[in-house]
């Protein structure tokens, strides 16, 4: 006898609670990931050459940017695109970065969402989510941050 499919919850614009969201798991930053994505997209000398990165205020080796923000986006999809719930996003309006702190390798991150604000949009087949990511590092300390407006789908019909 076959298996039952186990159906993924859909969460709409109306299911979102503001707060906290649950914390994902922790990853280890990978060295030889981190590398080769420096390499390929930001190969800044603090980026790929350890002996540079030495000489400069971080000592080491640190990630990209882009690769923290993918660090990020790995985990997000941990909390609202899972095995038990998906969002029904649309799309990010807005982001604001910042990079506190830099990524080194073997760093242990997590990630935080939380809803900040939500409010119907003018379209009221969607409606928009103000969020604040957070990653964090075995230290506890802030890492990255994206304050974001998303729009998420309602399950309002409009005929």
């Amino acid at each position: 006898m076959p298996e039952k499919t186990k159906r993924v919850r859909m969460i709409y614009f109306e299911d979102i609670r503001m707060g906290v969201q649950p914390v994902s798991p922790e990853i280890v930053v990978d060295g030889n990931e981190m590398l080769n994505y420096n390499f390929k997209y930001d190969p800044w000398p603090f980026h790929i050459d350890e002996e540079a990165a030495k000489s400069t205020p971080f000592g080491s080796l640190i990630a990209s940017g882009g690769y923290t923000i993918s660090l990020a986006y790995f985990l997000s999809h941990k909390i609202y695109n899972n095995s038990e719930s998906l969002w029904v996003f649309l799309g990010r309006i807005n982001s604001k970065l910042t990079f506190p702190v830099p990524v080194h390798t073997k760093d242990k991150l997590r990630y935080t969402l939380e809803v900040i604000n939500k409010r119907p949009s003018k379209d009221h087949r969607r409606g928009i989510v103000n969020i604040l990511e957070t990653l964090t590092n075995q230290n506890d300390e802030v890492v990255f941050t994206a304050e974001s407006i998303m729009l998420i789908a309602t399950r309002l019909k409009v005929k």
